[in-house]
């Protein structure tokens, strides 16, 4: 069964399972970029951890992973993707210019699956973090039409 969500599914920004949606992301979007790219580039995982004060004053460890788009034939960093929050969304105004397009509503689809996230995912509760009142009725609309 698949995410009733036809694009980001907000349920699966919850604290715990949105760290494992952002890993699976960044795995799949290798995948898709690297038959693009290759053989003069290749895209590489990359992970950075850090400390941070959360809602409660102790301190977190925050390991995120992103992809380095690396030059084959000297191992160097051409360029870095960040995947971010669904809610840090930009314009689409002058990315269709850029290659190779990721497609990313596909991959949420697809890892929704193959992460078996209706296993944990209730959609009769309220979505973890809360969405704007706004956003909470378009959510209503979808898993209860």
């Amino acid at each position: 069964m698949g995410t009733p969500f036809p694009g980001m599914d907000p349920y699966l920004e919850r604290r715990g399972l949105w760290e494992q949606t952002h890993l699976w992301i960044v795995v799949m979007a290798q995948d898709v970029l690297n038959a693009q790219i290759t053989p003069k580039y290749r895209a590489a995982i990359a992970q950075r951890t850090y400390t941070a004060i959360t809602e409660l004053p102790i301190p977190e460890e925050i390991t995120e992973r992103y992809l380095e788009i690396r030059e084959v034939s000297t191992d160097r960093v051409i360029t870095v993707i960040e995947l971010l929050s669904p809610s840090n969304k930009l314009s689409r105004e002058g990315r269709d210019e850029y290659e190779p397009m990721l497609p990313l509503n596909r991959l949420l689809h697809e890892l929704y699956d193959r992460a078996r996230y209706d296993l944990v995912i209730h959609y009769d509760r309220p979505a973890e973090p809360p969405v704007n009142e706004l956003d909470a009725a378009w959510v209503q609309s979808i898993i209860k039409p």
